[in-house]
């Protein structure tokens, strides 16, 4: 696997409680080696979560996200080699060290998976990542109430028409 077709990503998932080992995925980080860039994508709706657990407040959560962010950003920005791709162990204890401070944080990456490319850029993986680890929100559908006296009258009405009554 040549560094220039590959690629490495990792999972940030919530965890409300350890216990539970229950885990919502919510954003995924991309170390893009064409470019140096790690490429950080989140949900910006937690309501999955807040539906899941009642106590849930997702303004620190979203705060979180967006520091995660600018970190890459920055990373990404300058001029310093990030990563080697053969050696995943390294970036797992880098975005351990360097990204959640703490390990018993609710925010925690999956372990990292080195993959090879089949896109041109990462706008195209990142968007194959999500359709694979984000469950789509349902948007509210339309619910259309009908009088059921006003459809019952108008096939009594079509009956007669046609003359079976």
């Amino acid at each position: 696997m040549t560094i220039h077709n590959s690629y490495i990503y990792s999972v940030l998932q919530y965890k409300h409680s350890e216990i539970s080992g229950e885990a919502v995925n919510i954003g995924i980080l991309l170390f893009w080696p064409k470019t140096n860039s790690l490429i950080f994508r989140y949900s910006k709706n937690l309501n999955r979560i807040k539906s899941l657990y009642k106590n849930f407040s997702d303004k620190i959560i979203l705060d979180y996200l967006k520091i995660l962010d600018n970190k890459c950003n920055t990373l990404s920005n300058s001029k310093t080699s990030l990563f080697t791709l053969q050696n995943t162990s390294y970036y797992d204890e880098y975005l351990e060290t360097q990204f959640l401070f703490n390990n018993n944080n609710s925010l925690q990456f999956s372990k990292s998976i080195s993959a090879y490319n089949y896109f041109d850029d990462y706008e195209d993986v990142l968007l194959n990542l999500s359709e694979r680890y984000f469950i789509p929100i349902d948007e509210p559908k339309e619910v259309r109430t009908t009088r059921e006296t006003s459809i019952l009258k108008t096939f009594n009405d079509t009956l007669e028409d046609l003359g079976i009554s």
